[in-house]
């Protein structure tokens, strides 16, 4: 099975290298192509772990958006403009900064290696897009969004099929991606739903039914941090002052409570519920009962923050073999994994210094985001909902993070470069 699916991804993603260097307008095409060649062609494939299912350590999964980011450089470069260059000093210091605590701090060996090239990497794959994205017509990034969006919407269809035909276990409709993975790509190219809607690119039945089918996959993908995410998209896109926006944000709340409520959904309003009194239990430092289902995540949270007790200024050096060593030596837990949430996992691997500079390099991102108040606030919502998703999620090396805020950091740029554009 292994060395079947890494030869039908390096097949594929040369393939998609090929047609996205072809032009520059092919390889933003190859975006949506690269998330279509993670879901349909696999559809009979059943779930295979991240950890195992890689290619020289890279999880074959990424393969495809790496060949996109090589044809988006190829046609942008990565010269970029002086609004960015702050971003690309931080980058630069983040990456000496974690070489230099992980031959001095942790163990450098090979794995852990690949992890800081994951850093850079993704770093590299963001400033093409945003080089990219900052030169091209808004209107090839429109079509973009709208593959994306299109893809995502069949694609959860694919996840009814496999979880229909017993397949998968849920609804994860990408295989070899682990489902908190597919349940944060999907919470994150959510929004761009809500922007095409709003720009008027989509009509209102589309955008309902596009919105269900997409709600119901994440319930049936028994996603916790999924229906959460999918609540604050809601909230921080349509929670306004006015009467429209207002009625909106109504509307998608009743009807995914009430299709909540209706009985086709007990295990993940069950799951809900636990989210409660678990938070109850680490609020007032209560010890969990061996039975009770998030028993695992309360430990590993304790063993992070145990971890940063530890290693507070300088962490343990990056990757995950580090972690564990430093696992071992504050926690007797029989997992020996991270734990679930970014800022702690992180805060223990990078410490105080490196998790700053990160948390520093998302913020000046941000900032340079569209405002809130316009239609292109979604882009901010999708940075907001991310950043929600990350106390549940770890994913923070996922490239379609980092190609996604790259495409809205560069078409921000490029749409405030038209005279007169209105939405800026």
């Amino acid at each position: 099975m292994l060395l079947g699916l890494q030869i039908y991804f390096i097949l594929a993603s040369f393939a998609l290298l090929i047609y996205g260097m072809s032009n520059k307008y092919n390889a933003a095409a190859s975006i949506g192509h690269s998330l279509f060649l993670n879901i349909f062609p696999l559809f009979w494939v059943s779930y295979y772990s991240m950890d195992s299912a890689r290619f020289i350590a890279i999880p074959l999964a990424y393969l495809p958006v790496l060949s996109s980011a090589i044809s988006l450089i190829r046609f942008a470069g990565l010269k970029l403009k002086k609004q960015f260059l702050d971003l690309a000093l931080i980058s630069i210091f983040f990456l000496m900064y974690t070489l230099l605590t992980s031959i001095f701090v942790g163990d450098f060996a090979f794995k852990n290696f690949m992890y800081w090239v994951a850093w850079l990497i993704n770093f590299l794959l963001f400033f093409g897009s945003v080089t990219y994205f900052s030169k091209i017509p808004v209107e090839v990034f429109d079509k973009v969004i709208r593959s994306l969006v299109i893809i995502l919407v069949l694609g959860c269809l694919v996840g009814y099929m496999r979880f229909i035909l017993g397949v998968g276990n849920d609804s994860n409709f990408m295989p070899v991606i682990n489902r908190n993975g597919t349940v944060l790509i999907v919470v994150m190219l959510l929004p761009m739903l809500f922007y095409l809607h709003s720009s008027g690119k989509v009509s209102n039945i589309f955008f309902i039914g596009s919105l269900f089918i997409v709600f119901v996959c994440l319930v049936f993908m028994f996603s916790r941090s999924g229906i959460i995410g999918f609540f604050f998209g809601v909230f921080f896109y349509y929670f306004r002052f006015s009467v429209k926006s207002l009625l909106s944000f109504g509307v998608i709340s009743l009807m995914s409570l009430i299709f909540l409520s209706s009985g086709f959904s007990d295990n993940i309003v069950d799951r809900l519920l636990q989210t409660f009194t678990s938070l109850h239990y680490i609020i007032n430092n209560l010890e969990m009962d061996s039975s009770m289902s998030d028993v695992n995540r309360v430990m590993l949270l304790k063993s992070a923050i145990s971890i940063i007790n530890d290693n507070f200024w300088f962490g343990t050096g990056v990757g995950l073999d580090n972690y564990r060593q430093s696992f071992l030596q504050v926690s007797d837990w029989h997992r020996t994994s991270k734990s679930h949430n970014f800022y702690l996992s992180y805060f223990a691997e990078l410490g105080f210094f490196g998790m700053v500079t990160l948390l520093y390099f998302f913020f000046l991102m941000y900032r340079k985001i569209a405002l809130m108040s316009k239609v292109d606030r979604t882009f901010k919502v999708i940075f907001l909902v991310v950043s929600i998703m990350m106390t549940m999620n770890e994913y923070i090396l996922l490239p379609y993070i980092w190609l996604v805020f790259g495409m809205l950091l560069g078409i921000q740029t490029s749409k405030c470069e038209v005279p007169n554009f209105k939405r800026c």
